[in-house]
């Protein structure tokens, strides 16, 4: 960080690739340990101006924002990530469309993207509901250690 000290980042990536070696499907989670919460001065109603109403928050539980930025069919956001070239043995950062989830929770930003094939609507919900119960349950886990 700007200050010297050390911010550590955890990515973890499905992806389910066509035969060309494009990526078919994928979820892509990223966690980030932070100082304090970015989220708590953050103003959804000016963002969602900027990004044509597309961020929602749905809600990770009753103290915690789960932001949402959905992709349209005629409109998707740059999503970056992080790739791993196996062959070149190093990390790069990619770009893409995605669906977005964005969150903080016990001192980590969590950022999911995703695109899943089938029906949108169905991804979507059944992200929401993984995703809620994904994240308060790898704390738990922590604390128990």
């Amino acid at each position: 960080m700007q200050d010297g000290t050390l911010q550590k980042q955890f990515q973890f990536s499905y992806k389910e690739k066509f035969l060309t070696g494009v990526d078919r499907q994928y979820i892509n989670l990223t966690v980030t340990n932070v100082n304090h919460n970015p989220l708590v001065n953050y103003n959804i109603t000016e963002d969602s101006q900027h990004f044509s109403g597309e961020i929602t928050n749905v809600g990770l539980n009753f103290m915690n924002p789960l932001y949402d930025r959905a992709m349209t069919p005629d409109k998707g956001f740059a999503y970056v990530y992080y790739n791993y070239d196996e062959a070149d043995k190093r990390i790069y950062r990619m770009s893409t469309r995605a669906n977005e989830f964005y969150t903080y929770y016990n001192g980590y930003v969590y950022q999911i993207g995703y695109q899943l094939n089938g029906d949108q609507q169905e991804a979507q919900e059944k992200m929401v509901t993984l995703v809620r119960e994904f994240i308060p349950h790898i704390n738990s886990s922590k604390a128990k250690k």
